[in-house]
């Protein structure tokens, strides 16, 4: 047998993948949203840098301006992986019931959990690609003292469950409306909320970057962050059940999956 050439290996796995993701993902990085949305994050990481540096001026080599170079690199990201990709998240299934291709979706082949898993898959690619675009920048810090590597690793952590999480949360209330006009309330609802989460987490982590340090050296803290990840895994489960029990037809089971 002739060995399998790249091509028929690369057409093996796209059958395999799930064509939501595939399609979504495709949809989304042509998008002239995503690219407005990453350019205009690779221009504020570079001006956050080229700026901070001309205000810092010549006493930046003895300061310890990590912390600060880290703030505003986050804050740039924050807005990227806290808004734009669980509103966006949002927006692609509720826009299957404005367009009536939901029903299309629906006598396929496709069960809900593929949907769902699909629009949330294709919203953590995107999440990634804005991660890859300014976390050079925040290992940059790294050299401007006063941030250690675990503190920016924990801080890189926390925000990418946020951002699925935010993400998982869209897909619920999405699934959940069905209607043009709960549509169109839940998607002023949802952005409000995103931008309230964004400047809170900008407190947050300012905050646990003060006290990270030493907190990290003690072991009721990994307990507590253990607990939270538990928690987190829980309701994130619940939330992933819930969204598709919204989307199957009405005879079906809906609740032993949300149940177990």
């Amino acid at each position: 047998m002739k060995p399998d050439t790249d091509d028929s290996w690369l057409e093996r796995f796209g059958d395999w993948i799930n064509p939501i993701l595939v399609k979504e993902t495709r949809q989304a990085l042509k998008s002239r949203q995503f690219s407005v949305t990453f350019g205009l994050l690779l221009v504020a990481s570079l001006l956050v840098s080229l700026g901070g540096v001309a205000l810092a001026g010549p006493e930046l080599d003895y300061r310890s301006a990590g912390m600060g170079f880290f703030l505003a690199y986050f804050v740039v990201l924050a807005f990227a992986v806290f808004v734009v990709v669980p509103f966006g998240a949002y927006r692609s299934l509720s826009t299957e019931h404005e367009e009536r291709t939901f029903e299309l979706l629906s006598i396929s082949a496709l069960q809900p959990r593929q949907i769902i898993a699909g629009k949330l898959l294709s919203a953590i690619i995107q999440m990634f690609l804005y991660f890859s675009a300014t976390a050079p920048y925040m290992g940059f810090t790294l050299l401007l003292k006063g941030i250690d590597v675990p503190s920016i690793l924990l801080v890189l952590f926390a925000s990418v469950l946020a951002s699925i999480g935010f993400s998982m949360i869209s897909l619920l209330l999405a699934a959940l409306a069905r209607r043009r006009g709960w549509q169109v309330f839940l998607s002023v609802a949802i952005i409000t909320a995103l931008l309230f989460a964004t400047v809170v987490s900008f407190f947050l982590v300012a905050s646990a970057l003060m006290f990270m340090g030493p907190v990290m050296r003690e072991p009721l803290f990994w307990t507590l962050l253990a607990t939270l990840l538990t928690i987190y895994v829980t309701y994130f489960a619940l939330a992933f059940q819930l969204s598709a029990a919204q989307l199957t037809f009405d005879a079906d089971n809906r609740s032993s999956k949300v149940r177990a």
